[in-house]
């Protein structure tokens, strides 16, 4: 949990002691929900760009994750 430790504060003390792969899909997750709660509609992603962000959550190889701190809204393929 090297270079994410500030942020998985926000987890349950049961999740943070998961693999750090784990806690970083957490993490990444979240970084989308917040996305999705702008207080501005128009700075909220689509559903068609939630879902990919989330396949690329889901089908990211571990050993890239941790490269960034937030997700970024681009399109992507939804399969891995």
């Amino acid at each position: 949990m090297a270079s994410f430790e500030p942020a998985v504060s926000i987890l349950d003390t049961k999740l943070q002691s998961l693999p750090d792969q784990m806690v970083q899909e957490m993490l990444q997750t979240l970084g989308i929900a917040m996305f999705c709660v702008n207080s501005s509609p128009v700075e909220r992603p689509t559903m068609k760009e939630v879902v990919a962000l989330l396949m690329e959550v889901k089908c990211q190889p571990h050993e890239e994750m941790g490269k960034t701190s937030q997700p970024l809204i681009k399109q992507s393929s939804t399969q891995c």
